[in-house]
């Protein structure tokens, strides 16, 4: 158990019955509320939030917030959730550089994309320089996530990310060991953009959503970081 837990009335939180299985784990500044069930050999990490009845069987993210049975990833504590096509373009969230739009964490921003419309469709373009900030050195595409699931949950040590929702929605966590932001990328007409030693995590993605994630390095094992732990210390080492 760890510091800081708060734990509401009747909440249970179990044991492993496998006695050579992974034990139950419950991170600091964890909040599990009233009637809540911890099923044994889950993890919950760091600052997640379970809410009240929520039957948790399998690992729960840093700060995340979660709820039902089974409980699904809800949203993420202390991240307040921006679109891209009304709260960061139409009212101004953060300042505005070249049409982009600061988030306030670790370098993070979203830009609008040349797009250009007549009657035959539309077209959105991306050129180095011009709505891209890197040369990409490599391409891929995320699709067919159900809806209750999460990708991402990790940084890059050098590699810049450039991400793009081509169709439906998804929402992206963005944190930098201090403060969090939540866009929900759903236009393909709106970049962001994601500097090295940024936690990144991608969920709520619609039923036909495709996300477009351009990176200035080659695949690279050793880039990434894909424990939250060890992403602090690094932030921290760093300054």
């Amino acid at each position: 158990m760890g510091r800081q837990v708060s734990l509401g009335p009747f909440c249970a939180v179990l044991a492993n019955d496998d006695p050579g299985g992974v034990p139950t784990r419950i991170a600091d500044d964890v909040t599990i509320g009233a009637n809540a069930t911890i099923c044994g050999g889950c993890s919950v990490g760091q600052g997640a939030l379970v809410l009240a009845g929520a039957v948790v069987n399998q690992d729960v993210p840093e700060h995340a917030i979660v709820s039902g049975n089974p409980a699904v990833v809800i949203g993420y504590r202390n991240a307040p959730e921006l679109s891209t096509t009304t709260s960061i373009l139409d009212t101004g969230v953060g300042a505005a550089k070249e049409g982009q739009r600061e988030l306030g964490v670790g370098g993070c921003y979203v830009k609008p994309l040349p797009c250009f419309a007549d009657m035959r469709g539309s077209l959105t373009a991306l050129e180095d320089g011009k709505g891209l900030p890197f040369v990409p050195a490599r391409v891929f595409l995320v699709y067919g996530v159900k809806s209750n699931r999460i990708r991402g949950e990790h940084a890059h040590r050098q590699c810049q990310q450039f991400l793009v929702a081509v169709s439906g929605s998804v929402s992206v966590v963005v944190d930098d060991g201090r403060s969090r932001a939540e866009v929900c990328l759903d236009t393909p007409t709106v970049g962001l953009y994601l500097p090295p030693m940024v936690w990144g995590i991608q969920y709520k993605f619609d039923p036909d959503s495709v996300l477009m994630v351009l990176a200035s390095r080659p695949y690279e094992a050793h880039d990434y970081i894909r424990d939250y732990g060890v992403f602090l210390e690094a932030i921290n080492k760093a300054e």
